[in-house]
């Protein structure tokens, strides 16, 4: 038998457990959570960023839509009726748009010369149909000028 104080290596393998101990499962998992938890949180922001791109793109679509056909409208007959509605029809009950047109000088227009045309789409958040400032939209505004028509006259008049 041996009489060194000091246990050999065969000895110290035999009563070391095998894997790790509570305190290390710990700290671990204790430095993967706080290295998760702003990574989730910008994870989150990203989402919220792209949900508020892919609205304000959409509204900006519809929005040029709409000023095109209210000008080919406006050009063709002059009518100056104001317009509200949704695009529930298109497959996008959460957008709303508002037309609003005038030949008025206090609008910026000539009475029966010139038409300002302002189209506004909104993500309407409340489903109260009506355009609160908080809620994100698109603005288009432009001018139409009413385009004269002459008619042939007659040569032999």
């Amino acid at each position: 038998m041996s009489s060194h104080p000091f246990p050999t290596r065969s000895r110290q393998r035999l009563h070391r457990r095998p894997g790790q101990t509570m305190l290390e499962l710990v700290a671990a998992t204790t430095i993967i959570a706080v290295a998760l938890v702003p990574a989730l949180r910008l994870t989150g922001r990203g989402l919220d960023n792209l949900t508020r791109i892919e609205r304000f793109e959409l509204a900006t679509t519809w929005a040029a839509s709409l000023m095109e056909e209210e000008m080919a409208r406006t050009a063709a007959t002059w009518d100056l009726t104001e317009r509200l509605g949704d695009l529930a029809h298109l497959g996008n009950p959460e957008l709303r748009y508002r037309v609003l047109k005038s030949d008025r000088a206090t609008a910026g227009g000539i009475p029966q010369e010139l038409a300002v045309l302002e189209v506004t789409v909104w993500h309407d958040q409340d489903g109260g149909s009506d355009l609160d400032p908080d809620e994100p939209r698109t603005q288009f505004h432009t001018k139409l000028a009413r385009v004269a028509s002459y008619e042939r006259r007659n040569p032999t008049e």
